[in-house]
């Protein structure tokens, strides 16, 4: 309001005089640290960032102060005004005061919450208003260390940051309670929940620099937390590279009995037998899980350690319940697809050897439709774009063989071309093509298809020796090779398209061996 003409004009006040007056007409008789915490909260109140500067010099004094650096208060008012230099780093007047504020606006509510100082229940509700601020500093703070840390290749500086990053997850684990539901709705819907913390505090304390530190973090996150597959496997792992294989599966079987047969957990255990070299030791636990949660890959474990131990039947079993829980188990139709096959097929063809002629008609018929049904399921396996180039050659090498049984040269050639492409290799009517036998043997022995697919056999052919073709519509597979005649030396074989020189093998020693194809 304008004072009206019958007042005497007052002098004009700077804004930040009377700020700093204020505290020091209220509290002249209080001690010159509790003044500092009102200074710095009269300050921070005042939304300047001038005064921003004044309330961290002020609050930093009081934190150090005997009589008030145990002060609940200070604590909370601390919590502010890092938060708030947090919000304003990238301002030019605040930048160079705001390294690790994030952090420090965490550590500052967590002592708030910690200290013994008495608090009214308006500074508890007061700052468990006012936390979410914090937490939300000491949060992003955190995920610009973590993407340091996985940029960094220099490992001092990984262990480093890795420390750091160990120090900013135990603020906010600790302090997770304390948000409240809007705050833990808001990181939920970006799939963020205490089980992140856990997680994530588990990942980085694996990469401490104190071996000890490590140990401890993790022995009390498996202890005082709902176990959490990262936590077992990061503890477990600590037991492993100390040689204690018993420590490592105890802390496992531990977590998984406490979890009531997760299956989570239950995969770090296939690890840790997968890590020791002794997957036949699993059999007995994948029983039991199955029977407690049964799941698609539990199902395909156990099928693959039954085929491991010869039982086909067993494991063709399982690989059809593992696809029944989920038909989109690109591994389960890989395996049922090979299995069937081989195995299946091979016990129709011993049991085909000894029927009568009307029964073996019959059990040809089942033969053939195996082979269709196992085309099916290694074509639906082909699909997954995840595998890598050498499994996929594997399973068009697979499909290839099916499509071989059955007669069925359209789908042969196919799978040739899906094998060539995986390669890099382009192969069409015109292409050249080239055989190269070489080596430091007295003579080979020397066999390959020429480009109408007939095999040729060469022997006793003395020095290296070449083989160019045209591709015609009748070439088919390439193939060459050759065995070492003399009584040492070496032997190499190759294939050449266009010029360039695609597939090669050599052995050395009398009477090797070698071949390729494409």
């Amino acid at each position: 309001m304008k004072p009206s003409k019958t007042q005497k004009p007052m002098n004009k006040i700077n804004l930040k005089t009377l700020v700093l007056a204020l505290p020091l007409m209220f509290f002249c008789a209080c001690g010159a640290q509790n003044k500092a915490i009102s200074t710095a909260e009269f300050s921070l109140e005042s939304g300047q960032i001038d005064e921003l500067l004044v309330a961290k010099e002020e609050i930093d004094n009081a934190a150090k102060h005997e009589k008030t650096k145990n002060s609940a208060r200070m604590w909370y008012i601390r919590g502010k005004v890092y938060a708030r230099i947090y919000d304003k780093r990238k301002v030019e007047l605040i930048e160079p005061v705001s390294y690790l504020s994030g952090m420090a606006a965490g550590k500052s509510y967590l002592e708030f919450y910690n200290s013994a100082d008495p608090k009214k229940k308006e500074s508890l509700e007061e700052a468990n208003t006012e936390l979410k601020y914090g937490y939300v500093s000491t949060f992003y703070e955190a995920q610009t260390f973590g993407e340091k840390y996985s940029k960094a290749t220099d490992a001092k500086l990984k262990s480093k940051l890795a420390d750091t990053l160990v120090e900013y997850y135990q603020i906010m684990l600790s302090l997770y309670d304390k948000l409240d539901t809007g705050m833990v709705n808001d990181f939920k819907r970006s799939q963020v929940e205490r089980k992140f913390f856990i997680e994530r505090l588990a990942m980085f304390s694996l990469g401490n620099s104190d071996e000890t530190l490590r140990m401890k973090i993790l022995t009390e996150l498996s202890k005082n937390e709902k176990p959490i597959a990262a936590v077992v496997e990061s503890l477990s792992h600590m037991y492993l590279e100390k040689h204690d294989t018993l420590g490592a599966k105890v802390v496992i079987k531990d977590a998984l009995a406490k979890a009531n047969g997760d299956n989570d957990i239950f995969q770090v255990l296939v690890n840790y037998y997968i890590s020791i070299h002794k997957e036949t030791e699993l059999f007995s636990d994948i029983n039991d899980q199955i029977k407690l949660n049964p799941t698609t890959k539990s199902y395909w474990i156990r099928g693959y350690l039954n085929e491991q131990q010869s039982k086909y039947n067993e494991a063709i079993a399982d690989y059809y319940d593992s696809r029944k829980l989920d038909e989109f188990n690109y591994d389960a139709n890989w395996n049922l697809g090979v299995a069937l096959y081989k195995y299946k097929v091979r016990e129709l063809r011993e049991e085909q050897g000894k029927a009568s002629p009307d029964l073996k008609k019959q059990l040809e018929s089942k033969i053939q439709a195996i082979f269709t049904e196992a085309k099916g399921y290694l074509e639906f396996a082909a699909e997954n774009t995840n595998y890598s180039v050498q499994e996929l050659k594997d399973i068009a090498k697979a499909i290839k063989n099916v499509c071989i049984e059955v007669s069925d040269k359209t789908c042969m050639n196919a799978q040739r071309d899906r094998i060539r492409l995986l390669d890099g290799i382009s192969i069409g009517v015109g292409t050249k093509f080239k055989y190269v036998v070489s080596g430091t043997a007295s003579s080979f022995d020397i066999s390959y298809t020429n480009k109408m697919n007939t095999v040729s056999v060469l022997t006793d052919v003395k020095g290296n020796w070449e083989k160019e073709f045209d591709y015609i519509d009748k070439s088919d597979m390439l193939s060459v090779g050759a065995r070492n005649n003399g009584k040492s030396g070496t032997v190499k074989v190759q294939i050449f398209v266009d010029g360039v020189m695609v597939k090669e093998m050599e052995a050395e020693g009398a009477g090797k061996q070698v071949a390729v194809q494409i």
